[in-house]
């Protein structure tokens, strides 16, 4: 499970953003990185079925800690292209729609990063994954024997995955394409 940790499936290319369009606003070409999320929502909601998703479970989401600096911060990029966009006052929604997931990506994940694994299941609402759902965590954290994270690092990364299981762990909302924004409160 942490033995192999996780490559991207092009090792030679570099990490490569799709234009945005209808179904690409912006995001990783999942082949050129290893797509992460900085929200356990985000991450529940993937691997992504865009037609008639099907319950799926139990897989796994996957605690790490990865050196900021090698993150590219595909989150960042989706909110400046949105900002940038001409439709943004228009269709605010079909701009922004990306950013619930808070999208981040990396070259690799080396096994010594993954501290710690949970399982999870989740439902969807219907035909699409646009109408949201739920996620429900395991009650079980499987450690990585390998971690070569540092001790406060992994233990303040333990202590909050603990919380969640305990506080948020049953029938938790994924997110939609509608949560990546907040409507203005102000005139």
């Amino acid at each position: 499970m942490f033995v192999a940790g996780f490559q991207k499936r092009s090792p030679a290319s570099a990490i490569t953003t799709r234009g945005m369009g209808p179904n690409r606003a912006g995001d990783v070409e999942p082949t050129s990185a290893v797509c992460i999320s900085a929200r356990i929502s985000g991450a529940a909601l993937f691997p992504l079925f865009l037609q008639q998703p099907a319950p799926i479970g139990p897989n796994y989401l996957y605690m790490m800690a990865i050196d900021t600096g090698r993150i590219f911060n595909t989150h960042a990029l989706q909110v400046q292209t949105s900002l940038a966009s001409p439709k943004l006052a228009a269709k605010p929604a079909a701009v922004m729609w990306p950013l619930f997931a808070q999208e981040l990506a990396v070259d690799s994940v080396a096994p010594g990063e993954i501290i710690a694994a949970v399982s999870f299941t989740r439902a969807f609402f219907g035909a699409s994954w646009q109408n949201g759902g739920t996620y429900t965590l395991g009650s079980t954290i499987l450690l990585n024997p390998g971690c070569t994270v540092p001790d406060d690092v992994r233990k303040a990364a333990l202590a909050f995955l603990n919380g969640e299981i305990s506080n948020h762990r049953a029938n938790q909302s994924l997110p939609t394409g509608s949560g990546g924004f907040h409507a203005s409160t102000q005139t």
